[in-house]
């Protein structure tokens, strides 16, 4: 897992909305509808204007794929020591403040090639920001699959750094875990160690 991987995660939303907005197709919900059919839909969809509509599809799909392996990395035997986590603070409400830059970001209008040209730069500054300042790790979408973001110290680490975990940790804990390194200040926790593990 790389910053990269977490930065299409916390993207995918975008992605989303931006899809449903995006997209044009001709829609008639009403008496006597039809489907137009799979081939006169296909040339709709390879139409230019309908070209983010698709690359956001490729990052919807890139997102899964990266939070699939994020999944598969964790059941993993760990191989880092196990360190304490000390001073822990619950940064849960982080998550909210990328959500409300998303909204921003995916309420562009697509009507005309300048204000794509304007989507693109904005998200090209977006992306940027996002990977120097380690937004990623406030995802919201972490959030609705049941991960939580903490702050914390360590014996090891004495500056403040951010943690991911799927486990629910108690506030001013002090916990003894494994981890994984993202970045210099974005870490990781492995769910603990049971018994049945270490057979």
């Amino acid at each position: 897992m790389n910053k990269t991987n977490l930065c299409i995660m916390s993207m995918e939303l975008i992605f989303v909305l931006v899809f449903i907005k995006a997209i044009d197709l001709p829609i008639y919900i009403g008496s006597g509808w039809e489907f137009i059919g799979w081939d006169m839909l296909k040339e709709f969809v390879c139409e230019f204007r309908n070209i983010i509509a698709m690359l956001c599809v490729i990052g919807i799909i890139w997102g899964e794929i990266a939070y699939i392996l994020f999944k598969h990395q964790l059941k993993g035997s760990p191989t880092t020591i196990a360190d304490t986590l000390r001073n822990v603070k619950n940064k849960d409400v982080e998550y909210l403040s990328l959500l409300l830059t998303i909204l921003t970001v995916a309420c562009f209008d697509f009507s005309s090639l300048r204000d794509v040209l304007i989507f693109v730069i904005v998200f090209v500054l977006y992306w940027i920001i996002t990977i120097h300042t380690e937004l990623y790790v406030t995802n919201p979408l972490l959030r609705c699959r049941g991960m939580h973001l903490y702050s914390a110290t360590t014996d090891m680490i004495r500056d403040e750094v951010m943690f991911l975990s799927f486990e629910e940790l108690k506030p001013l804990q002090d916990v003894n875990r494994q981890y994984k390194i993202i970045s210099k200040h974005v870490y990781v926790l492995y769910p603990p160690i049971t018994k049945e593990k270490q057979r």
